[in-house]
């Protein structure tokens, strides 16, 4: 149950991800892994996991205008971290 439960929750996560541009294609599948074998381990590990992933999604898209006035090279979204 709990098996089928991970994949399903891990594909549906990922699948919003990639629509709100909050994944790219690399990312996408390291979430699968990790977030199947977390949350296969232990939903307490999900519940963190799932939390850590809404709440940076949110704060990255927070006030992006005034983040984009304030400095001059600002990239939204996961290609920051990359640069």
């Amino acid at each position: 149950m709990r098996a089928s439960f991970s994949i399903v929750v891990c594909f549906v996560i990922v699948r919003r991800g990639l629509r709100h541009s909050s994944l790219d294609w690399t990312g996408a599948i390291a979430a699968v892994f990790v977030g199947f074998f977390l949350t296969l381990s232990n939903l307490c590990f999900f519940s963190s996991l799932f939390a850590f992933y809404l709440s940076s999604s949110k704060l990255t898209k927070f006030k992006a205008d005034v983040k984009r006035e304030i400095e001059d090279d600002f990239k939204e979204g996961w290609f920051c971290v990359l640069l």
